[in-house]
């Protein structure tokens, strides 16, 4: 993202959690000279929220393996749930459940999703609108009470 347009700002990803290739990561890091723009954290579930609220954009990027696709994400949800400007790609169930309230690229497309966090960055009103459209699909399909009066209708058919 080094670009003359970005120059002006501080640009910091934080990364959350312990995953697999995580040594792999800090090493490629390390290796670009970018260990300065990159948190590392480890946060209990009851702490994410306040992660949540301290970020601007949230990026998912995702790809398949050979025995691996993306389903339903929470993070996705929770991060719609928190209003954030979403950038995440176009991998397993990943669409169905961002709908239109977020920015898709193609998996493995490391240009595109530059673009699109770039686009959300030097754009305030861009990010303000995706957040509000995530907070809406957020409430408007994945509310605990739609979930609630969902299997509430299942048990009383059942029980009849």
């Amino acid at each position: 993202l080094s670009d003359k347009q970005l120059k002006h700002y501080r640009i910091v990803f934080t990364l959350i959690g312990d995953g697999s290739e995580k040594k792999k990561l800090l090493k490629l890091e390390n290796k670009l000279g970018i260990m300065g723009n990159i948190v590392h954290k480890t946060v209990s579930y009851t702490q994410m929220p306040a992660e949540y609220r301290k970020a601007d954009i949230f990026w998912a990027p995702s790809r398949a393996t050979v025995y691996w696709q993306e389903q339903f994400s929470t993070v996705l949800l929770e991060a719609q749930a928190s209003g954030l400007p979403i950038v995440t790609t176009l991998s397993g169930a990943i669409p169905e459940n961002v709908g239109t309230a977020a920015i898709l690229v193609q998996p493995a497309d490391f240009l595109a999703l530059a673009r699109a966090v770039k686009k959300f960055i030097l754009n305030e009103d861009l990010r303000r609108m995706f957040g509000q459209k995530a907070r809406k699909r957020a409430v408007k399909y994945f509310d605990i009470d739609l979930g609630a009066k969902k299997l509430e209708a299942v048990y009383r058919s059942l029980l009849k």
